[in-house]
Formats: structure tokens, C-alpha cells, sequence
């Protein structure tokens, strides 16, 4: 009896089984991929636009940039925007007098001036993703050639702290009133040269200092 059981699952199971495959085999037939056409169309892939990374700039610094406040590039690195994501001990500080009734406190990120030549890069590729946001192209076209210059400086490594002077002196006079940047512009290089000097000057007088012994 227990044989005859046996006998008649092994039989429905084997039954079963080759109706399923032959369900594969014949939905498999009926779909012919060869006549489907390419799944990646031009016109919808032409509208968007190749990235290295997906940067998603947050709630709190969009806030920040609509408002006009100057955003320190310090807030811009990705550990500070994981930190500000994960809400991280983060502290806001009270503007009275600004169109918002508080802001992310910069100093708890950092001093933007002390950022290594590797961070200070990948952050300003997230400030032109920024300026993208807040801007229009028309607007934002002279940022993306101030990187370019910055870019293809072969003494960068040795004039970072002129760069890095140059470009904080045109991001706040941008919140303060925004202007159309213009690199190749006399007030941009005259900006550029004299960050140029100070930053000579002051390593002169640093070198120069007394240190007693």
C-alpha cells in the first residue's frame, strides 16, 4: 500500500514538473527578444547626463542656498553630508535678521581653509552640482570655467592657498550679490593676482618670524 503511494506522488510530481517546463519552454517561444528593438532609446537617454557620483545635496543646505547664505565648502564634503543625512549631532544656529529663522551652524563641519588639496576637489565638484541647482545656465557656465582654470594649473600644488583665497573672496561676494563670473575677465584676474600676493606676502613674513629658542 505504501508502495502504491509512493508510486502514484513520484507519478503527479513527474506530471507537474514536465508541465511546468513545458509552460517555460512555450512562454519562452511565444516571446521572440530578437524583435523587441533596443531598450535604450536616444530619445530618452539623451536626457540625462553622465556623472561620476550621484551627490544628493540635502534639505538643510538647498535651504541654505535659496536663502542667499553662504554655504562654507567645508559643509560640502561627504562625510559632513552623511553627517547632516544621518542627522548626526548636528546644531543649528538662529539667524535674526535673515530670511530664515535658523541655519546649519558651520562651525560644528570645520574651517573650509584647512581642507587637504584631495577633499578640497571633491568638494567643489559638489558645489557645481549646487550651482546647478540654484542657477541657470547661463549663470553657472562661469563657475564651470573658474573650475576649469583651477584645474589646468600645473602649479596648483603650489598655489592651492592662492586658489583657495581667490575662489572664497568670489563665493562670498556672489551670496552678497551675485554677479556673472567671468574668468577671463580684468576684475577676475586682478582678484587672482592679488590673492596671489597676500598669500607670497604672508608666507614671506611667516618665514621671516622670530622664533625664540
Amino acid at each position: 500500500m505504501v508502495d502504491q503511494w509512493k508510486d502514484a506522488m513520484a507519478k503527479a510530481l513527474g506530471k507537474g514538473r514536465a508541465s511546468f517546463e513545458a509552460l517555460q519552454v512555450q512562454r519562452d517561444t511565444i516571446i521572440d527578444y530578437s524583435t523587441l528593438g533596443p531598450v535604450y532609446q536616444f530619445s530618452e537617454v539623451s536626457q540625462n547626463k553622465h556623472v561620476l557620483d550621484q551627490v544628493v545635496l540635502l534639505g538643510p543646505i538647498l535651504h541654505m542656498a535659496h536663502s542667499q547664505t553662504y554655504v562654507p565648502l567645508s559643509l560640502l564634503t561627504m562625510s559632513s553630508l552623511n553627517r547632516i543625512h544621518n542627522n548626526n549631532n548636528i546644531h543649528f544656529v538662529k539667524i535674526p535678521n535673515g530670511v530664515m529663522k535658523q541655519t546649519l551652524d558651520p562651525v560644528q563641519f570645520g574651517n573650509e581653509d584647512d581642507l587637504l588639496i584631495h577633499k578640497w576637489w571633491q568638494v567643489y565638484c559638489n558645489w557645481l552640482s549646487l550651482i546647478d541647482i540654484i542657477a541657470d545656465a547661463h549663470v553657472t557656465v562661469g563657475w564651470h570655467e573658474h573650475h576649469n582654470k583651477m584645474w589646468a594649473d600645473e602649479t596648483f600644488s603650489h598655489s592651492a592657498k592662492a586658489w583657495h583665497a581667490h575662489d572664497k573672496q568670489l563665493h562670498t561676494h556672489f551670496i552678497a550679490k551675485p554677479f556673472i563670473l567671468d574668468p577671463k575677465g580684468t576684475i577676475y584676474c586682478q582678484g587672482l593676482m592679488r590673492a596671489q600676493t597676500d598669500t607670497a606676502i604672508a608666507a614671506m613674513a611667516g618665514s621671516h618670524s622670530f622664533h625664540p629658542s
